[in-house]
Order: structure tokens, then C-alpha cells, then sequence
């Protein structure tokens, strides 16, 4: 159990830690603050990660990317209208990162189904196959959730946009997350192809 835990620490740690130090200064000073400590550490994990010659993930350069760009937008927001619709651009951006490693490099989800699983299971092509579809799925639903945040903004008032988007994104994450790992064995059998 311990060793599961830092394997899902380090897991964190490799792909999202400049986007937990934008979150965490965020909500202990503003977001200037936040933007700085973010990419003061991300160039200093990075130049040390290069000194070490620890590989840096794709998600890693992501989560860095986003948390300047959408902080540097929150700053420079003066229109409620910026709030309303900022959850859609970052779905669809995340969509297009997850359908980009389809046609370009590994999966994405492959790619970190790597980092978890011994290389002789995963040299099996049906896993790789189902890793692949696991992407496309993924992508696809960052695409709906944007859908759904557009019609929601549009719709209704910033209030209830923002605490609509709070439950939906969370529970939609859950329901994807927990879902494909609770049926898991069905959906390879369904997506895998045969040997």
C-alpha cells in the first residue's frame, strides 16, 4: 500500500507539479504571485531534471503550459465574459493534446500506462491497441465536456455556470476514471483487437 502511494506521488510529482505550484501559491497569495512561483519552478525542475537526464513527460510540459497561459489570462480578464467561457478553451485544448499524441509520438495514455506496467505485458499489441482507443476516448470526452461548458455559459449566469461546472467536471471525471478501471476486463474484451 505505502509503495503504491509513492508511485502515485512520484506519478504526480513527474507530470503535475508546476500546476499543483500554481494552485497551491494561488490560494495562499494572488495570482501574480502564483504565475511566478510557477514558472520559477518549472525552469529550475526542468534545467535540473536535464542535469540528472530524467526524461520529462509530455503532461508535465502541458500542465506547465496551461497554468501560465490560463493565469496569465485570469490576470488580464476585465470581461466576466473571459470566466465564462475560459473552462471551454482549456477542455479544448486538452482535447487537442490527447488527439495530437494519436497521430504524432505514443498515446498519451500509453505513454504512461508505460511507466506503470512491466515491459513483457505491455509488448502485447492488444494492450497498446486498447491504450490507443483509451486516448480517443479521453479525447473525445474533453470535447463533449466542452461542449457542455459552452451551452452551460451561454445559458445561465456566471454563478451557476461556475458551480455547474465544479460538480459536472468532477463527477464526469469520477464516472470516466473509476468507470474504465471498474470495467476494465469488459471493455478490453470489446476494444481489444484479437490476437
Amino acid at each position: 500500500m505505502k509503495q503504491k502511494f509513492l508511485n502515485l506521488a512520484a506519478f504526480v510529482y513527474d507530470n503535475f507539479s508546476p500546476l499543483i505550484v500554481f494552485v497551491t501559491v494561488k490560494n495562499f497569495t494572488d495570482l501574480k504571485t502564483a504565475i511566478i512561483a510557477s514558472v520559477v519552478f518549472a525552469v529550475a525542475d526542468i534545467i535540473g531534471r536535464h542535469i540528472r537526464k530524467t526524461p520529462i513527460s509530455r503532461l508535465y510540459y502541458f500542465s506547465f503550459v496551461v497554468s501560465v497561459i490560463f493565469g496569465a489570462i485570469d490576470i488580464y480578464a476585465t470581461h466576466p465574459f473571459i470566466f465564462k467561457y475560459e473552462s471551454v478553451v482549456t477542455n479544448l485544448i486538452t482535447a487537442a493534446f490527447f488527439g495530437i499524441t494519436l497521430f504524432r509520438g505514443t498515446p498519451l495514455i500509453q505513454e504512461l500506462a508505460e511507466k506503470a506496467m512491466p515491459p513483457e505485458k505491455f509488448a502485447r499489441p492488444e494492450i497498446k491497441h486498447y491504450l490507443r482507443v483509451l486516448t480517443a476516448i479521453w479525447t473525445l470526452y474533453f470535447i463533449v465536456k466542452a461542449v457542455v461548458y459552452a451551452y452551460v455559459g451561454y445559458t445561465y449566469e456566471i454563478d451557476a455556470a461556475i458551480a455547474f461546472r465544479a460538480v459536472f467536471g468532477i463527477a464526469s471525471f469520477v464516472v470516466l476514471f473509476f468507470g474504465e478501471r471498474l470495467f476494465r476486463k469488459l471493455l478490453f474484451r470489446l476494444i481489444a483487437k484479437p490476437k
